[in-house]
């Protein structure tokens, strides 16, 4: 059976990492699909203590950008889904099947401490 291109079902907001949020308008809104992370990346250990991730898959192209990207160490926040509060660091960036129909862009996301969620979690 052949791959294929995922469904981007949630809206998320994509917002420069230089504005801790909520601050300032999104710089992109777009539907994308939120997910767990397979067993082997689902801990980064920073300098600050060990948090959770969680994977967004995008559509191919997507303008999102992590702390490789200019300007260097400025990575972007994620809010998923759109409206939430619920906001994530963006921790790494590739593109899946690129060249192929099912080429999409997914993201790492790190959940950063001293940037609170709402509650409940909605």
């Amino acid at each position: 059976m052949a791959f294929v291109l995922p469904t981007f079902n949630i809206s998320v907001n994509i917002q420069d990492g230089g504005i801790v949020p909520p601050l300032g308008p999104p710089r992109l809104t777009l539907n994308g699909q939120l997910r767990a992370p397979h067993a082997n990346n689902a801990l980064i250990i920073p300098a600050a203590g060990a948090t959770s991730t969680m994977v967004l898959l995008l559509p191919p192209g997507t303008d999102i950008r992590d702390p490789w990207s200019l300007p260097i160490n400025n990575s972007d926040w994620v809010e998923a889904p759109a409206g939430t509060g619920r906001w994530y660091r963006v921790a790494f960036v590739d593109d899946i099947g690129r060249g192929f129909p099912n080429e999409h862009r997914f993201a790492i996301l790190q959940k950063v401490f001293g940037v609170p969620w709402p509650t409940p979690i909605p």
